[in-house]
């Protein structure tokens, strides 16, 4: 024996950890596994929450193929709605897929409707159809039944939107995104748009939006004026001077979806003649795991 144990060493008093009277968690806070143990170990076997909205994802067309088939003339494999789930999971909400509606305006009402009574949906998003001026199921089977909005965002990608709300059976409104088609526009228009939305529906309050940070640009960025705010597709790292740093992708088009999908972030652009690099930008950080990756 080396040394000497003073009384009480080694011993952990009676609330030490939490004090009897504490605030161990506040509205708002997401139930974490270790907000979990904490409750448990207060015998809080009971508490109330937000349940997870459960959000129908619903893609349309004849032109959609999604069973692995060889493509027939005019035909494109389905990834909108593959992809949206993906995201409608990851923004902490359930996603029910609705699979594939064939241009057939009954056929699209009555998925609709069942989406929104027996399916249980709380909210439902679709992709495609809300651009101004164009004829498509979605917007004029929507445009009967519910009440919508359809919009031009002063941004790009995803300038067209929709919003509005479908009556359920117990007169319920259910809030109803309509998204653009184009997957990288789809996407952006989920992101900054939707996903906010349906998160504040779970009470994250203000974590229902993605982090965003001070970043520099690595890159110039040519744009011309043209009264939207631009989102670049990024990537986004720590640098050697403990800056967040960006690097903007080359292929920016609404239909690249294979660039944006190795990108971790969206950059603002604002309206100009776009930016030189080292310049300060706002970023928006992408994905599960939001944030920038380790230095290079």
């Amino acid at each position: 024996i080396l040394k000497s144990v003073p009384a009480g060493a080694a011993i952990r008093a009676a609330g030490s950890d939490i004090a009897v009277g504490a605030t161990v968690v506040t509205a708002g806070m997401r139930v974490t596994p270790m907000i979990e143990g904490v409750l448990a170990s207060i015998n809080a076997t009971h508490v109330v929450v937000y349940p997870r909205v459960k959000v129908g994802v619903i893609s349309t067309g004849d032109e959609l193929v999604d069973d692995g088939s060889p493509l027939g003339a005019g035909q494109i494999r389905e990834s909108n709605r593959t992809m949206l789930v993906r995201i409608v999971e990851e923004a902490g909400a359930t996603a029910i897929d609705l699979g594939i509606i064939r241009d057939n305006e009954d056929e699209l009402e009555t998925a609709l409707r069942s989406a929104v009574s027996t399916g249980g949906c709380d909210a439902l998003v679709t992709s495609g159809g809300v651009s101004m001026g164009d004829y498509d199921i979605v917007k004029a089977v929507l445009s009967r039944i519910a009440d919508m909005n359809w919009v031009q965002v002063a941004m790009k990608p995803a300038k067209p939107f929709a919003f509005g709300t479908l009556k359920n059976p117990v007169g319920t409104q259910i809030p109803i995104f309509g998204l653009p088609g184009n997957p990288v526009s789809s996407l952006v228009s989920f992101e900054l748009l939707a996903r906010p939305a349906l998160r504040t529906m779970m009470g994250f309050g203000a974590a229902a939006h993605r982090p965003e940070v001070f970043a520099i640009s690595d890159d110039a960025v040519k744009r011309q004026p043209d009264g939207k705010v631009h989102f670049d597709r990024v990537h986004a790292s720590w640098g050697s001077d403990g800056r967040v740093h960006v690097t903007r992708k080359s292929e920016q088009s609404s239909h690249q979806l294979a660039t944006t999908a190795v990108a971790n972030a969206l950059m603002m652009v604002p309206d100009g003649n776009g930016l030189t690099a080292g310049d300060n930008v706002i970023v928006t950080f992408l994905g599960a795991d939001a944030g920038p990756t380790a230095a290079q």
